[in-house]
């Protein structure tokens, strides 16, 4: 019952609330700070920075739809992106802010952030600068960036503080029982979304090893699995009969294999396949498409405050904080500039 009162207050809330109406256009620095909790009046106060944002905005395409976007960083042609959707696109192409399709290719990775540091096919790009203070974003600070398709802005507030977002321990996607009398350990289920269902594990295997390691108990599975995180490989032998198999499964979420009690992971909309293991992200609620992760993210004041890298759910979406960016791009344009002296 808590959930339609809630829901109900919150909608008396937003009918209460008076509307601000200008007669004329205002620059977004000069609104009180009361008026900038009123959606209509700083979208367009924000009007004119449109240009400016899509140009220093790209678009990364498969040749049939949007996949990304990426945020110029040097004039020269680098791009940062989010590299766990950009490094499955085949022939990676950007469009930029006018119109330009070039080539693009990546030339440094930060797997942890899950970051690319991309060349494009251009010069003399306008930029975003990296420079400067990095600005306080309590909760409430409105945010703004662009969506999937450069076509509007999306606007929303920081919903939780900075913080860094572990990696989930992975989990093979099995149910397992006691331990069996000729060694090793029964496995009871197998859940159909988890990395051992791919791979043809079926209820009723005995499992023998992990990663070479005898298991004898249904803890030894656990105690070895759980040293791994999401998104991991690990190597597992089963018995089947009289025969004996080695597969390689890869690990996911437990939150992608069971039900959740987080209802909003659920309710419908697109997720990013990859939403932690982030040094320090900006946690806010503007409605953007995960094709819209790899863009840049700005205060209402337009200084930048990060680059967004995960549609968590419906309501959540995480950007990695400017220090995290600045840090990142360093190591990147360093680990491409040695693989260029090689060459």
């Amino acid at each position: 019952m808590k959930r339609p009162l809630q829901l109900c207050l919150y909608a008396l809330l937003l009918l209460g609330c008076p509307a601000v109406v200008f007669a004329q256009e205002t620059p977004i620095e000069e609104l009180a700070a009361k008026l900038r909790t009123n959606g209509g009046q700083p979208a367009k106060a924000l009007r004119e920075r449109f240009e400016s944002a899509r140009s220093v905005t790209v678009r990364f395409h498969d040749g049939n739809a949007n996949r990304a976007l990426g945020t110029v960083v040097d004039p020269s042609g680098l791009v940062l992106a989010k590299l766990s959707d950009v490094e499955e696109i085949s022939g990676l192409k950007a469009v930029l802010g006018n119109m330009n399709r070039v080539p693009a290719r990546i030339v440094a990775r930060d797997a942890v952030n899950d970051l690319a540091l991309v060349k494009v096919e251009a010069e003399g790009l306008p930029s975003v600068s990296l420079e400067g203070e990095i600005p306080e974003l309590p909760m409430g600070t409105m945010l703004y960036a662009l969506g999937h398709d450069r076509t509007l802005f999306r606007i929303g507030v920081v919903s939780a503080l900075a913080r860094e977002i572990k990696k989930p321990t992975g989990k093979m996607g099995v149910i397992v029982g006691k331990g069996v009398k000729e060694g090793g350990v029964r496995i009871r289920e197998v859940l159909p979304q988890g990395g051992a269902a791919a791979v043809g594990v079926k209820a009723g295997d005995i499992m023998l090893a992990v990663n070479g390691e005898p298991v004898e108990f249904p803890q030894d599975v656990t105690k070895l699995v759980d040293r791994h995180f999401e998104g991991e490989t690990i190597t597992v032998r089963i018995r089947r009969e009289e025969d004996e198999l080695e597969l390689n499964v890869k690990l996911s979420a437990a939150s992608k294999l069971f039900e959740a009690d987080d209802v909003e992971t659920f309710m419908p909309g697109e997720i990013s396949g990859r939403v932690s293991g982030f040094e320090r992200v900006i946690q806010h609620d503007m409605p953007l498409d995960p094709q819209a992760m790899g863009g840049p993210v700005w205060d209402l004041d337009g200084h930048l405050v990060g680059i967004n890298i995960a549609r968590v759910n419906r309501v959540t979406t995480y950007a990695l904080s400017l220090d995290v960016v600045k840090k990142s791009v360093a190591q990147m344009r360093a680990e491409a500039a040695k693989s260029e002296t090689k060459k």
